[in-house]
């Protein structure tokens, strides 16, 4: 029945007060708060009785006990007013159903019928229940009315609270059930703040009316919109969305939440990772809730997207790469990108699951999946590389997965072609692990010749020449030439403000160190002997990542000096082989009053020159050092490097020179033409001026260095050429001076038709 007037309503009342009616109970539902009070009132007046819900609350916080309430229904003789029954079904929305069929049901003591007693219940907001009554049964149509006299409320809200948070919010606060029914029943108004103790038994309810549940800090953070994500429960553990609340009392925005609680004053991945390490877990999780909403696009996006809790992050970062079998998609777009994560998390160790996973790739493979972050990556990549062949494809990948070891596998300028010839493959084999009978039939040739340093320069000479007032000598001990690229690499990345020369010299034999440190008399210096310790104990592939890092921390230490020091000279007393460790060679027996040390690298022996009995030999006074990868008769062996030889690794070393100031005078290089035309079968020409008087030049192009020779009033030299058209040349003398772009012309062939 619809009533469109409460003046239509009155009528009805007081012609509904004469009517028989088995079914005495009356539903009259309005949707204004405003009429439902006037309706409650106005029946209050008409009925002889009220009933209130209220009073069927067994405790302060306890629903009504509807039984209790159909026990006093059956015994009423006059006509009676119910209410709030619509506040009670409204939270209770599973069981309204169940209620009213109970209230419908009632079996009443007294003669209802002929005395005309009903039972009126207004009820506020529940048109669909009632129609779902009225669907049910349609006889009931004279006992549901739809009171429509005034337009619905827009307004109305009910916010049920835990008792046990702490949280205030705008609106009529009420604290337990019982209290919430009886404000309803005096003069209720709206919004409506109920806190209860049973407010999470209301927590999976789906209500019609804006009725929000809030029994937890995620509720309370969301009801508030304290973070400006769509944030759902399922994100955190109850105890971190309890802190993450305290921690949004006293911060105003999600900004200065992270920046105090991380201490940063850039909130971006980069950096929220980099406090992962020594972070708790709230502050993981804290991190990774960021990271679902903040990250919008690759790699770190699909992978957060997939991580469903803070604790599988650092796992999917470093296992998702697998998911990218396209390598070439993989390098441009997925890895410089993990790499950067691994390295910002300073993960010190892959999680076994990534390990499993790369056995599974191949060999030649695997270098795509490995950084450099971590230790065993590191020596991983250099097992790896050992494995499989080296080609020009592998060497690009490594400079981005192990730079260290791309810098020492690039080529070491010389200006002896045979020199860099010889390391460039020296370096190759080492890492390898392994060493070609060519290359051990070179070194046997090279020992024939007795000496093919001799030509160079001594260490001695160059720290003479180099040492002046106010400078410091950082000796490293067993420093060889192999490690030039790596050095010039880590100055030329890291180190920019400071000037440096690069030298070769040799040392004396037996390349110990008890022949080799005289050049340290009377001057500063300190010494530097991990790299020698570690020569000698390291295993493969340990020892060549050690290696590695031990030279970049020389040069740290070495440019940290500076700050003392105007002039610091790193210079090494002799340098290492590893293979006369893996190529023995041919065990000579020396004389029997011989010395034999070093694990017969050299013998000592007054009486028996040897230098004509051994190709690979070497008399120097009372000492006899094989310069080939032979030896004298000895027991045991070194593990990993081994010195007091002659061959090129062991006798030559670095003098390398560094300085705040420039080690030259100011001079400015001009190319006479920076575009060079290629003529068939001749090295391109490559002339310049410069306006200071110096006695000797180098280019260095492309880590290969090349005298420059004068010529009138310009220098010249002449560089091996590759594939591309623009180099750089980098001119230097005693330290480097300038450095000047050039092009070079090619022709598609020498006919004169294509005006070559």
């Amino acid at each position: 029945m619809i009533i469109s007037t409460f003046e239509g309503f009155e009528a009805f009342v007081t012609e509904d007060s004469k009517r028989r009616d088995l079914r005495i109970f009356r539903f009259i539902n309005v949707e204004s708060l405003h009429l439902w009070v006037k309706v409650k009132n106005y029946l209050a007046q008409k009925c002889q009785n009220q009933i209130r819900l209220s009073k069927f609350c067994a405790g302060e916080d306890l629903n009504p006990k509807i039984n209790r309430l159909c026990a006093e229904l059956e015994g009423i003789n006059n006509r009676t007013v119910l209410f709030p029954l619509s506040e009670h079904l409204r939270i209770n929305n599973t069981k309204s159903d169940e209620i009213l069929s109970k209230i419908m049901s009632v079996e009443y003591v007294n003669d209802v019928f002929s005395n005309c007693i009903h039972v009126y219940i207004p009820m506020y907001r529940m048109k669909d229940c009632l129609q779902s009554l009225l669907a049910q049964n349609t006889r009931l149509n004279d006992n549901v009315i739809f009171l429509e006299a005034e337009d619905k409320d827009d307004d109305y809200s009910l916010t049920i609270i835990s008792r046990d948070i702490d949280i205030s919010i705008k609106g009529h606060s009420i604290v337990g059930y019982r209290s919430y029914l009886e404000y309803w029943e005096d003069n209720p108004a709206k919004p409506i703040i109920l806190y209860t103790d049973n407010a999470k038994f209301y927590k999976r309810n789906v209500f019609a009316d804006n009725v929000r549940v809030l029994v937890n800090a995620y509720d309370i953070i969301k009801f508030h919109k304290l973070l400006p994500y769509n944030l759902n429960e399922e994100m955190g553990e109850d105890w971190q969305w309890r802190d993450l609340l305290v921690k949004l009392k006293t911060e105003t925005n999600i900004n200065s939440l992270f920046e105090v609680q991380f201490n940063i004053d850039k909130i971006d991945a980069t950096h929220l990772l980099s406090k992962w390490k020594d972070s708790g877990d709230f502050e993981k999780w804290l991190i990774w809730l960021w990271l679902k909403f903040e990250v919008k696009n690759g790699y770190l996006y699909s992978v957060v997207n997939e991580t469903e809790n803070y604790k599988e992050l650092i796992q999917n970062i470093t296992n998702s790469i697998f998911k990218h079998s396209n390598k070439e998609i993989l390098f441009r777009e997925v890895y410089s990108e993990r790499r950067k994560l691994i390295e910002s998390l300073q993960i010190e160790d892959l999680p076994l699951q990534f390990w499993a996973k790369l056995e599974e790739v191949k060999d030649n493979e695997k270098i795509y999946y490995l950084t450099y972050c971590t230790q065993t990556e590191r020596e991983q990549a250099i097992g790896f590389i050992g494995k499989t062949s080296i080609n020009d494809k592998l060497i690009q990948y490594l400079e981005y997965a192990y730079p260290s070891l791309h810098a020492y596998m690039s080529e070491s300028s010389f200006e002896d072609e045979l020199l860099t010839t010889y390391f460039k493959q020296y370096k190759m084999q080492k890492i390898k692990n392994a060493f070609t009978e060519e290359f051990i039939e070179k070194v046997s040739e090279l020992a024939a010749e007795k000496g093919v340093w001799w030509k160079l320069r001594s260490r001695n000479s160059y720290v003479n020449e180099n040492y002046v007032d106010n400078s410091f000598i950082y000796w490293v001990d067993a420093l060889g030439v192999e490690f030039l690229s790596l050095i010039q690499s880590v100055l030329e990345q890291r180190f920019k403000g400071v000037y440096y020369n690069i030298n070769v010299g040799y040392a004396d034999i037996p390349t110990i160190t008890e022949f080799n440190k005289d050049f340290l008399t009377g001057r500063t210096y300190e010494p530097y002997r991990d790299l020698d310790n570690l020569k000698h104990k390291g295993n493969y592939p340990f020892c060549i990542e050690e290696e590695l890092r031990l030279v970049e921390e020389v040069i740290k230490f070495a440019v940290q000096k500076l700050d003392v020091y105007e002039r610091v000279l790193i210079v090494a007393d002799h340098g290492a082989s590893r293979g006369a460790i893996l190529n023995k060679g041919t065990a000579f027996k020396a004389d029997d009053n011989a010395k034999v040390e070093r694990f017969g690298r050299y013998c000592k022996d007054s009486k028996v020159q040897y230098e004509n009995q051994y190709s690979g030999c070497i008399d120097k006074e009372e000492y006899h050092v094989f310069a080939s990868y032979d030896r004298f008769s000895i027991g045991g062996n070194e593990k990993s490097e081994i010195h007091g030889g002659a061959t090129l690794e062991e006798v030559l070393v670095p003098i390398i020179i560094l300085s705040r100031t420039p080690l030259e005078e100011k001079a400015v290089v001009t190319p006479i033409d920076t575009e060079i035309k290629l003529k068939a079968g001749l090295l391109p020409k490559v002339k310049f001026k410069i306006d200071k008087p110096f006695s000797e030049l180098y280019a260095t192009v492309d880590a290969r260095k090349y005298v420059c020779r004068k010529e009138d009033d310009y220098w010249y030299f002449e560089p091996e050429i590759g594939k591309k058209e623009l180099y750089v040349a980098k001119i230097s003398s005693k330290g480097n001076i300038d450095e000047f772009e050039f092009r070079i012309i090619k022709g598609r062939t020498d006919s004169d038709k294509f005006n070559i």
